[in-house]
C-alpha cells in the first residue's frame, strides 16, 4: 500500500514537473495528494450519513480544514522531510515502462473517481 501511495506521489509529481513551476513541484504534489485524501474522507463521511449530526453541520468547515492540515502534516513527513521525495522519484523512475503505464492509469482513475465522487456529494448536499 505504501508503494502505491509513493507511486501516486511520483505520477502527480511527474505531471507537475512539466509545468513552469518546477521549483515547487514537491510541495504542489504533497498538497494535491492531501486534498485528494481529504476529499475521500469527505465522501466517506457523506456516504455513512455522518453529515446528519448537528455537531458536524455547525463545525463542518473547521473539521475539514483541520483534517486537511492533519493529512498535509502526515504527507509532509512522508515526502518532504529530509527530501524523501527525491528517493521516491529515483525508485519509481526505475520501474519498468509497462508497470509505469499501468500505475499512471491507476492514479489517473483514482483522481478522476475522487473528483466524480466529490461532485456527487456536493450535488447531494446542495438543496
Amino acid at each position: 500500500m505504501k508503494n502505491l501511495y509513493y507511486f501516486a506521489f511520483y505520477s502527480i509529481y511527474k505531471v507537475i514537473r512539466k509545468t513552469p513551476n518546477k521549483d515547487i513541484a514537491q510541495w504542489a504534489t504533497t498538497i494535491a495528494l492531501s486534498l485528494f485524501l481529504m476529499f475521500n474522507v469527505f465522501c466517506l463521511l457523506n456516504f455513512t450519513n455522518s453529515f446528519n449530526s448537528e455537531f458536524y453541520k455547525v463545525h463542518a468547515k473547521e473539521i475539514l480544514i483541520a483534517l486537511f492540515f492533519l493529512i498535509l502534516a502526515i504527507n509532509y513527513r512522508f515526502f518532504l522531510a529530509k527530501d524523501r521525495f527525491k528517493l521516491i522519484v529515483r525508485e519509481c523512475s526505475t520501474i519498468k515502462t509497462n508497470l509505469q503505464i499501468l500505475g499512471g492509469i491507476s492514479v489517473f482513475l483514482y483522481v478522476l473517481f475522487t473528483i466524480a465522487f466529490l461532485i456527487h456529494v456536493i450535488n447531494s448536499l446542495v438543496p
